[in-house]
């Protein structure tokens, strides 16, 4: 149902999904063809394409990083701070070492030799970069020989993994 509403969506340019349920509302014959018996308020549509993309653009991402076929015998893993607007109510103070202190996020990433992404995590700035040594499991989709980090990720909760793992750095 849902994804014959976006194809519907889509083909009509409809660009918003309050727009696309008063179209749904009125168009009884795009109801029919879809199979709604009552339309979905949009709120409820934004939860369930949310979840679509996220699962969707993940498996996507995969099929990307696999076709491209990244060299992981060396990786590296580092953070950037991304800046925001100081409205943002999410966003946090940190401290970078180019920035100093800012407010936003940080983007903790581990990337292939040729710098293709693996793995990323956005975190708020005020998050340290050894705070995220969840990313380390999703390597293991990858053939990775040496991980390479500064020495933020060099502490001693990295140690065991290393130790259970088959990584070394």
């Amino acid at each position: 149902m849902l994804k014959l509403s976006m194809i519907y969506q889509v083909f009509y340019r409809i660009k918003s999904l309050r727009e696309l349920e008063w179209r749904l509302r009125y168009d009884s014959h795009a109801r029919t063809w879809i199979g709604l018996s009552e339309v979905p308020d949009h709120s409820t549509l934004s939860r369930r394409v949310a979840t679509i993309e996220k699962s969707s653009y993940e498996l996507l991402f995969h099929e990307v990083l696999y076709r491209l076929n990244p060299q992981t015998c060396i990786t590296y893993w580092d953070s950037t701070p991304l800046r925001a607007s100081r409205f943002d109510q999410e966003a946090r103070k940190g401290k970078g070492t180019r920035l100093g202190w800012y407010v936003g996020y940080k983007l903790h990433a581990i990337v292939s030799e040729d710098l293709l992404p693996l793995v990323w995590r956005v975190t708020p700035a005020n998050i340290h970069d050894s705070q995220t040594g969840s990313m380390l499991g999703e390597l293991t989709l990858f053939s990775v020989f040496r991980l390479l980090g500064d020495g933020a990720y060099d502490v001693s909760v990295y140690l065991n993994v290393q130790q259970n793992t088959r990584y070394t750095w």
